[in-house]
């Protein structure tokens, strides 16, 4: 597994995904020098050498078709750029290399909150670390492969000879309606369309937040506890599962 920062994810509707917009990202995501690219349908997963006119190129072909439709976008520094194209929601992931310095994470936050700003964005959420990949793991031989703790994890018994975790007891365990993103982690942005699934003020009325701000077009940011750092706290992890998504 490689190491990582930490991994954003954003939520829009597929109406902002077009080259324009995809162009402009590129140009302003942080300390982001695109060199290599691939997808599934144009490259078949052959990774090119980034020259916008064959990008261009690919893309436009590969917004003909279907979906779900994958683009990863990588630079020298480790730091990849996933575009995942749904049938009407699509997420871009962000995978930030484990060297990321402060400043270029905290110019990364300000790439995400240009998405409320500008109100594009539905959702948007930060996982620090490795931690996307453990909030959805349900396989105990990883725990072991890694040398990571088993202690207070609730298993199920998947089938006679199978045990697995059982996902709903993990904090940061994420759920998608209507291919938007419904958990609980480390920040978190909500725009006025997250709002038919969660109150504004349900999300509001959450008092034990690190930090919660309010966007002027009242699209939300929340951010659960202080550092990176924290994630693995019992504090944090507390927190974590006594959020607004939690029944």
């Amino acid at each position: 597994m490689c190491e990582t920062h930490s991994k954003i994810l954003i939520f829009f509707k597929n109406e902002h995904l077009h080259l324009p917009n995809i162009s402009n990202w590129l140009r302003t995501a942080p300390e982001f020098d695109a060199y290599k690219f691939h997808s599934i349908t144009s490259t078949k997963h052959d990774g090119l050498s980034f020259k916008e006119e064959l990008f261009t190129k690919c893309v436009e072909k590969d917004m003909l078709q279907k979906p779900p439709i994958y683009i990863t976008i990588f630079d020298k520094k480790g730091h990849e750029i996933l575009i995942n194209k749904g049938r009407q929601i699509t997420c871009l992931s962000i995978s930030l290399h484990s060297l990321t310095t402060q400043r270029t994470f905290e110019d990364w936050l300000k790439f995400t909150d240009g998405f409320f700003e500008s109100k594009i964005g539905i959702a948007a959420c930060v996982y620090p670390k490795d931690d996307f990949f453990w909030q959805r793991n349900t396989d105990l031989g990883q725990y072991k492969k890694y040398g990571k703790s088993t202690e207070g994890l609730q298993t199920i018994q998947k089938n006679k000879s199978t045990t697995i975790i059982n996902p709903k007891t993990l904090p940061g365990f994420p759920m998608y309606v209507d291919e938007i993103w419904f958990g609980s982690t480390w920040m978190m942005w909500f725009g006025p369309e997250y709002y038919k699934y969660i109150p504004r003020e349900r999300l509001l009325q959450f008092k034990q937040a690190f930090q919660t701000m309010v966007f002027d077009n009242g699209s939300i940011f929340i951010q659960l506890y202080e550092s990176v750092e924290d994630v693995e706290k019992e504090e944090s992890r507390q927190v974590q599962c006594r959020t607004f998504t939690s029944k």
